[in-house]
């Protein structure tokens, strides 16, 4: 289905009914959460420049979340929502700004910050850089190999332009003073992260449990993409938080 925010579409993937808002990761789309959409049902958002959404000028993560917080109200239903990566970073900024029913933050971190040669390579050699990219956001464990060919089709799929835009966005999110200066949301809180995660590690979403008095899932043999490599485990874990709201 297609969401009008100013004027321009968004485009929201949708299989059954659900309680669960999914925000995707940078150079993703909402396709990312099929096996989630399939089983716990719910709403996932093409970010703005993404897949079938047009394009918007981002140039922050609380640009990204002015837009989610638009879509959310028009849905006019009180979400829980799960921010992967990326998305996690623009699901702290809509908790911090409008409050949710629920906040999942998955393979995250209170900052983001990027390796500059990951930067530079996306920038000079960016098809060559993607191929390495995908092989770090996955367990070394994982032998997903169709797996790993969908997420390098849909972060080509989107382009240099915004995925280089993205992982800039990404550079310069830090919440950490918030954190340090008492920051809460309003809502309960989960994390979960998988064990072999190189892009955004264990100790990011320990650090977030800590500051948030949050629960914690850590999901053994998966790397970044829990979503496609623990999709079962996860599931589960997403099903059990949404029940604790009943």
């Amino acid at each position: 289905m297609e969401i009008e925010v100013n004027g321009k579409k968004i485009f929201l993937r949708s299989e059954k009914d659900g309680d669960f808002f999914f925000i995707h990761g940078a150079g993703c789309t909402s396709e990312i959460w099929k096996k989630q959409l399939r089983e716990v049902g719910g709403f996932a958002i093409d970010l703005p420049n993404h897949g079938q959404s047009e394009d918007f000028e981002i140039n922050s993560v609380e640009d990204y979340a002015k837009v989610v917080k638009d879509v959310i109200e028009k849905l006019n239903k009180e979400f829980i929502v799960v921010g992967h990566s990326m998305g996690g970073a623009i699901a702290q900024a809509l908790a911090k700004s409008n409050g949710v029913k629920g906040l999942v933050l998955l393979s995250t971190g209170a900052k983001l910050k990027v390796n500059p040669k990951l930067l530079e390579g996306l920038r000079n050699n960016f098809e060559g850089m993607v191929e390495k990219l995908v092989g770090w956001m996955f367990s070394k464990s994982y032998e997903g190999k169709r797996d790993r060919e969908f997420v390098k089709n849909m972060i080509l799929g989107c382009g240099k332009d915004v995925v280089v835009k993205d992982f800039e966005i990404c550079d310069k999110f830090d919440y950490t003073q918030d954190y340090e200066a008492g920051l809460k949301f309003n809502c309960e809180v989960l994390i979960a992260v998988g064990s072999d995660d190189v892009m955004t590690p264990v100790e990011n979403s320990e650090y977030l449990r800590d500051k948030l008095n949050a629960k914690i899932a850590v999901i053994n043999n998966s790397g970044h993409m829990v979503m496609l490599e623990k999709w079962k485990e996860l599931n589960k874990i997403l099903k059990e938080f949404s029940e604790s709201f009943s």
